[in-house]
This record gives C-alpha cells, structure tokens and sequence, in this order.
C-alpha cells in the first residue's frame, strides 16, 4: 500500500494511491497517520484515489480523528462521490472538514 507524506499549511499530509478504503488498508492507514501526525491537532487526506469506503475505512477516520485530541480537526480532500455519499449516510461529514481541493484547506 502506498501513502505519500507531506505537509499542507503546517498540517501533516497524507496522500494514499489506493481506490479502496476497507479492511486489508484501513488499520495500516490508521497507525501511519496517526505516527505523522505526532505532536499535531490537525492533519490532512487528499482521498482523490479512493472510490470506495466501507466501515473499516470510516473506523480508522474516526480513530484518527479521536487520536488528534479534542481539539483535532481531520481534514479530508478530494472526495469521490461515493466516498462523499457514504459520509453524508453515516453523517460522519458533520465531524471533519472537508473540502474539494486542497487549495481550500485553511492555514
């Protein structure tokens, strides 16, 4: 599995080059984001290559996001529609930021 790193206005960056979220990448995804993101509130994944989440996605989001702490913001770019759709259905779009660009992420 493949996860570039970077950083996006003094966030962490994750950037996967995979079209499934699920079981076989969810938790490698989870613990590498959560080791980049050491020592931050915030960080950032551009999902522009995931076509498709399914739970286990979703639970390491959410992990990740609980990791970041109570103030943790988790920014998620460049949703696919049905990556978008599933959020919308499990109303998990109303705990992170998302935005359809990284242009958009604020400092």
């Amino acid at each position: 599995m493949k996860i570039e790193f970077s950083h996006l206005n003094s966030k962490p960056l994750a950037i996967p080059d995979f079209e499934r979220l699920d079981a076989a990448v969810a938790a490698d995804l989870k613990s590498r984001c959560i080791e980049a993101a050491a020592g931050s509130n915030a960080m950032v994944i551009d999902l522009t290559s995931v076509r498709m989440i399914d739970s286990s996605g979703l639970g390491a989001l959410v992990a990740l996001l609980k990791q970041l702490g109570p103030s943790g913001i988790l920014c998620l770019v460049g949703l696919q529609p049905g990556v978008r759709l599933v959020l919308e259905i499990s109303r998990l779009d109303t705990i992170f930021k998302i935005y359809d660009t990284r242009d958009q992420v604020p400092a």
